[in-house]
């Protein structure tokens, strides 16, 4: 009778552990995950501010705007995926490796770009920035398929005589 309820013991244990094993797993995949969004969202962040610096200062000429919101550069994938040129800007490592930029290092550097808008009738540029996590990987179309993406968007309004 002692073997029995000994066993019956044991085998309770034994699921307990486990149960308490995969609870570990589990948080332990949301805490990475949390971390890569984290890694993105930095790098976006970098990304936006890097941008908006070079508008700002002359560096980088905004795309020509466009005439409905639709059509806007940021909404092409084409526009973003690897290999393709203007009007995405990567931002360059120099700007990464600053203390102040907060984004940590990752296989795919942020990327922005920048477009003048009508906005009623003052002309501002639209500034969109992404961010990558460092297991980040993309289709043919530059559609995610793995990793983390953030994209962030600011607008700024320049000086009258700092539009096209």
């Amino acid at each position: 009778m002692v073997l029995i309820v000994a066993l019956v013991m044991l085998v309770v244990i034994s699921l307990a552990s486990v149960a308490i094993m995969k609870g570990a797993i589990n948080t332990d995949s949301v805490a990475d995950n949390n971390r890569r969004q984290g890694q993105a969202m930095q790098g976006a962040q970098a990304g936006l501010r890097y941008c908006e610096n070079q508008v700002t200062s002359g560096s980088l000429t905004p795309s020509a705007a466009v005439s409905t919101v639709a059509t806007e550069d940021w909404k092409d994938f084409n526009k973003w995926k690897r290999g393709a040129q203007a009007p995405k800007k990567p931002v360059p490592a120099d700007f990464l490796a600053k203390e102040d930029s907060g984004a940590p290092a990752v296989a795919n550097p942020p990327e922005c770009m920048a477009q003048f808008r009508a906005l009623g009738t003052t002309q501002v540029v639209v500034v969109t920035s992404r961010g990558f996590s460092d297991n980040y990987v993309e289709n043919d179309q530059g559609r995610t398929q793995a990793g983390s993406v953030v994209w962030l968007q600011s607008i700024l309004q320049l000086a009258a005589n700092s539009t096209p």
